[in-house]
């Protein structure tokens, strides 16, 4: 199936990226997918929420809190934009860690900084935000590090990111129209009526989270945008009801969910109504989604952007999945953020 797969990837740069993450699926090492990505030649821009001014407009040397995946994929993000020289060491409160090296620099725990040197030194916290909290406790607790001196990024450790995601790989046609899975409160539909420069036929999004249907409507009448439905429901194989965890942007269907929602087959929601471009990023239902909506896309071969990293085996299921509803796609695979996350798989038909 990988063959098939990368038989019908378009350009090279898809084909590497598929490869590297098939790589370090197997060898249980994301880092490498990290790696290869910003070996692309693409412009990154780092997060401006994780407001890094600190590390942008002086020259003091760097402390990396955290030596394990988010660590090191922050090494390399700093790396790329040439800030690595200034990295000094790394700490970590994992005592199988500390003493060895990572890139070079020593990994050190917290006893181990020279107090003579803790007024120059940046803190750049780099792990899991439940990890993070602890480590920015000690930081201003134990140590008390000025919290000038102590970068705290909103999820855990710095990002960057490159592109329009969803809408970088191909030009619109004309008569757009647009399901938007994953809705959330209006941003991509607003994306999607740029690109298309206001010329397209209709809208259809979905999203079961609370009051996201208020918040779209608000988006609808602060851009003002025709021809477009909301659903507040999320897509699926079937019409039924199921679990859901509310968790702002990672909020997703889960067997352990306290909320319930209810879910729709596009192919009955649609009624097989013609659509030209599906976009889903719905936090791992994806390929549930699609098999919902198989036959729109067997008749009507739309162009599809699926995410396809909330799970490990969404890289090879879900282009699997689609070559069975129509053999004559052919796919284009881009990142849109530093730590691996953000992938989207682009199924083109070959008409196209």
């Amino acid at each position: 199936m990988i063959q098939r797969i990368l038989s019908h990837i378009a350009d090279d740069e898809s084909k590497f990226l598929f490869s590297k993450k098939i790589e370090s699926i197997i060898l249980n090492q994301p880092i490498l997918f990290t790696e290869a990505l910003l070996e692309t030649n693409h412009q990154w821009e780092f997060d401006k929420k994780d407001d890094l001014t600190a590390i942008m407009e002086t020259s003091n040397p760097i402390c990396i809190c955290g030596a394990g995946y988010c660590g090191k994929q922050t090494y390399l993000l700093l790396k790329k934009f040439g800030l690595d020289c200034r990295v000094a060491f790394f700490i970590d409160n994992d005592p199988e860690k500390q003493g060895k090296q990572l890139y070079g620099r020593e990994i050190k725990s917290f006893l181990d900084i020279d107090i003579n040197i803790l007024s120059d030194i940046l803190f750049l916290i780099a792990t899991n935000s439940r990890n993070a909290g602890e480590i920015y406790a000690q930081l201003m607790n134990v140590y008390t590090i000025p919290l000038s001196h102590i970068i705290c990024p909103r999820s855990g450790h710095i990002r960057a990111w490159t592109g329009q995601q969803y809408f970088d790989v191909f030009a619109p046609n004309s008569h757009e129209i647009f399901v938007d899975a994953g809705a959330s409160y209006g941003s991509t539909s607003v994306a999607f009526v740029n690109w298309t420069n206001d010329d397209y036929d209709g809208i259809y999004a979905f999203d079961p989270r609370i009051n996201a249907d208020k918040y779209y409507s608000e988006m609808l009448t602060r851009y003002n945008l025709k021809n477009a439905q909301f659903f507040s429901k999320g897509l699926w194989s079937s019409n039924t009801t199921l679990q859901f965890i509310e968790n702002a942007s990672g909020s997703c269907i889960a067997d352990t969910g306290n909320n319930k929602v209810q879910v729709v087959s596009l192919d009955d929601i649609l009624s097989n109504n013609r659509v030209s471009f599906i976009k889903m990023d719905i936090e791992g239902s994806e390929l549930e989604a699609l098999k919902g909506s198989k036959h729109i896309i067997m008749q009507y071969h739309p162009r599809l952007a699926i995410s396809i990293y909330h799970k490990p085996e969404d890289i090879v299921s879900i282009p699997s999945y689609i070559l069975h509803l129509y053999n004559h796609y052919r796919f284009i695979i881009r990142v849109y953020s530093s730590d691996g996350l953000e992938t989207v798989l682009y199924a083109i038909p070959n008409a196209d």
